[in-house]
């Protein structure tokens, strides 16, 4: 089943019988200055699917809807799966719970990007972004200065700063970043390694990125 951009949105405008453009500028709320948050083309190319909603418009939406914002979040946003969570003081990474459907959804105009993945922080303060199908190897490797990697080893899987990596005997030396152990070098042998190719401070990107419970996964149902 197709479904055309925004088509959340417009199914709950359409329900909170607000579908026209003058409609939502009635009720669309104003900054200190007098200027609406959406202004009125841009609900306009909302309303046609002509533009993407981004995280800042789906909070202002959900505001006039009523709504949680991820309502409003549709597969034509960037969203990046949570498959686990780190605890920093051990650098041991656990997999997503078996109800955990997190997403980190992002504001821009990007589409998902196959592949990339997110790791959270205990605290979920802190996002791990990185490629399943990218591995650290003698092509990609440049440890001037360390490495912050996903070490994936027999027992299970570490996220720490890489400072050396035998790719032949497959053994890599490593620190944590926090705990106890931070900056106490270690050795261990690995399967896999991946590069993490962003850490976002979830703290500081309030207002552009959010972690979410997304469940569109096939067919939408509103409920």
């Amino acid at each position: 089943m197709m479904y055309k951009m925004n088509d959340a949105l417009l199914y709950y405008v359409t329900k909170a019988n607000l579908l026209k453009i003058k409609d939502l500028m009635e009720v669309m709320p104003r900054s200190l200055q007098g200027k609406y948050l959406i202004d009125q083309s841009t609900v306009g190319l909302h309303l046609t699917g002509a533009r993407r909603v981004n995280m800042e418009h789906a909070k202002i939406y959900a505001k006039i809807l009523k709504i949680h914002p991820w309502r409003i979040l549709d597969d034509y946003l960037c969203r990046y799966p949570v498959v686990g969570n780190i605890d920093s003081t051990t650098g041991l990474v656990t997999a997503r719970g078996k109800f955990q459907n997190d997403y980190l959804c992002c504001s821009n105009d990007l589409e998902y990007s196959e592949n990339t993945l997110v790791v959270l922080s205990k605290s979920c303060k802190i996002a791990y972004i990185y490629d399943e199908s990218v591995y650290l190897d003698n092509e990609n490797v440049n440890l001037e200065e360390p490495q912050r990697c996903i070490i994936e080893t027999k027992n299970g899987e570490i996220l720490a700063q890489v400072t050396e990596v035998n790719f032949e005997n497959k053994k890599v030396q490593y620190f944590l970043s926090s705990g106890d152990d931070r900056f106490k070098l270690k050795n261990i042998t690995y399967n896999k390694i991946r590069p993490i190719n962003e850490v976002l401070n979830l703290n500081t990107l309030s207002n552009k990125t959010a972690v979410l419970e997304h469940t569109f996964v096939e067919q939408k149902q509103y409920y």
